[in-house]
């Protein structure tokens, strides 16, 4: 797990890349399992910008893709977060 916390003069963006299986290798694994355990936290996490992005009008972004190896395979997934300077 990589965390990149960076800033420019606009807005702070935060990286996190995970060089695990990938979210459909993931997936499906959990397919096979007997437990069904439903993941909220991306769900909260998009709940809690859409509320800062109707508070104002600067733009809180959640982005995820899915990393491949040169060859196509899956190779782990980078989280990226964009949250707008706000001038209090």
């Amino acid at each position: 797990l990589v965390i990149h916390i960076s800033m420019n003069d606009c807005c702070l963006l935060v990286e996190i890349t995970d060089n695990g299986i990938g979210r459909e290798q993931a997936q499906a694994l959990q397919q096979g399992h007997t437990v069904n355990h439903k993941s909220v936290g991306l769900s909260i996490t998009r709940q809690r910008l859409a509320i800062l992005n109707a508070q104002t009008t600067n733009q809180y972004q959640v982005k995820i893709d899915d990393l491949q190896d040169a060859n196509g395979t899956a190779c782990g997934t980078k989280v990226t977060i964009t949250m707008p300077w706000i001038t209090l």
